[in-house]
């Protein structure tokens, strides 16, 4: 009699156990929740990098022996992988499903100094059993150069700000290009100088976006 009734009693939460594993997936080993792994051909994939703008940044361009490829999985479990350009296997194989693969020289950053990033995104679908070929890429320029240029502003200072908030800040002797991420949505950035004497202008500035040079001459004609 006893047994009977430790035996209703455990049921009830063998049972609750066994809903809560099922809720959580992490659990799971990873190839249980993948439906087959496919092939990736890359023995003809190659990067460049876009020559117009390099030019306009007036910077040298990146080895692509520095870029680095990622393959980030979207709408299914997998691992992201990235791997160095530089080392790629002719092939790989890696789960099936979909995927947006991003070829970079560098992370992207909110501001970097002298520091363009070159950028391709692409989506593929890998499918089970199957070899996909990942074509060539070419990237373009995936942040926002500022140029400076100063005239009659000797010992100002200065800041330049996106509107999420990223602030540049320099004197009138910098020779160096911020680099900013432009956030979505973001279409102005501001200039803020102080004077030797201590006072300050402001000057709203329109058209940023990323992939462009903005050409920023700086004098005291600009705040008027």
């Amino acid at each position: 009699m006893y047994r009977n009734q430790l035996f209703k009693l455990l049921l009830p939460c063998a049972c609750l156990l066994a809903l809560a594993a099922c809720e959580d997936d992490s659990n799971w080993p990873k190839d249980e929740l993948l439906t087959g792994k496919g092939t990736v051909d890359l023995s003809t994939f190659t990067l460049t990098v876009n020559t117009d703008n390099v030019a306009a940044t007036g910077l040298a361009a990146p080895s692509v022996d520095d870029f680095s490829v990622i393959f980030a999985p979207v709408g299914h479990k997998a691992d992201t992988l990235t791997m160095s350009y530089s080392t790629l296997e002719p092939s790989i194989v890696i789960p099936s499903g979909g995927y947006t693969i991003t070829a970079q020289n560098i992370p992207a950053a909110s501001l970097a100094w002298d520091a363009p990033r070159y950028a391709s995104s692409r989506e593929m679908n890998v499918t089970k059993n199957e070899t996909t070929v990942l074509a060539p890429m070419d990237c373009t320029l995936a942040n926002m150069m500022v140029k400076l240029a100063f005239e009659d502003v000797d010992g100002w200072s200065f800041m330049l700000w996106i509107e999420d908030g990223t602030v540049a800040q320099f004197t009138s002797s910098e020779t160096r290009s911020p680099f900013f991420t432009v956030p979505e949505g973001a279409t102005t950035m501001m200039l803020n100088a102080t004077l030797p004497s201590g006072d300050t202008m402001l000057k709203v500035l329109t058209g940023i976006a990323n992939g462009t040079v903005y050409t920023l001459n700086i004098s005291p004609e600009t705040f008027i």
